[in-house]
């Protein structure tokens, strides 16, 4: 008699990778699949990865609590009920120089990781999004995510783009996955 064992859980070998400071593949949600990696591993060389490979926007996602905490505002939100929420972009308060470079959003990353409301102010070159309460929302997953890898509530994303700027299609996810020795899951074996 054969024994098997039983499946692994939805999203187990993505929070493993999140755990051991690898990114994460999100494909399936609202605003397009995304990379993921924990914001106390997003440093200078892996913002420049996300800006040059994934191409799309680097923000941070976290509890609306902590942006709160950071004296950070909600951007008005003027598109359907399930948008994107946004909060006024940052910028550390000291250890910058343009904002633009990939160690200075390292920075601000760093600084908006403490809480504190004077590491940071705005505008800024880092855009904070918090859950918008969708299950298939790009914050919502990503905080999950590090939520079940034990993680802090605090992460970098990156939507990805093909090279032409369009949305990523299947193969471009695939072949960025395999670059970053990412995890790659569907929003789907979330929900």
């Amino acid at each position: 008699m054969i024994i098997t064992a039983p499946p692994a859980p939805a999203g187990l070998a993505a929070t493993r990778a999140l755990a051991a400071s690898r990114p994460v593949i999100v494909t399936g949600c609202q605003g397009g699949a995304f990379v993921l990696i924990a914001a106390h591993d997003a440093d200078a060389n892996w913002i420049n990865i996300m800006a040059r490979d994934a191409r799309g926007l680097v923000g941070m996602v976290m509890p609306l609590e902590h942006a709160q905490g950071l004296g950070l505002e909600l951007q008005p939100q003027r598109g359907g009920r399930n948008a994107p929420l946004y909060t006024q972009s940052i910028e550390a308060t000291i250890g910058i120089s343009t904002g633009i470079s990939a160690k200075d959003r390292a920075c601000t990353i760093a600084a908006a990781t403490t809480g504190a409301p004077d590491a940071v102010v705005s505008p800024g070159h880092v855009f904070p999004q918090v859950p918008n309460g969708c299950a298939d929302g790009q914050a919502d997953i990503a905080l999950r995510l590090l939520g079940d890898a034990g993680l802090a509530p605090l992460g970098v994303i990156c939507t990805i783009l093909d090279s032409k700027g369009r949305d990523a299609g299947p193969e471009t996810v695939a072949a960025l996955a395999t670059d970053l020795d990412a995890e790659i899951i569907a929003a789907s074996d979330l929900m």
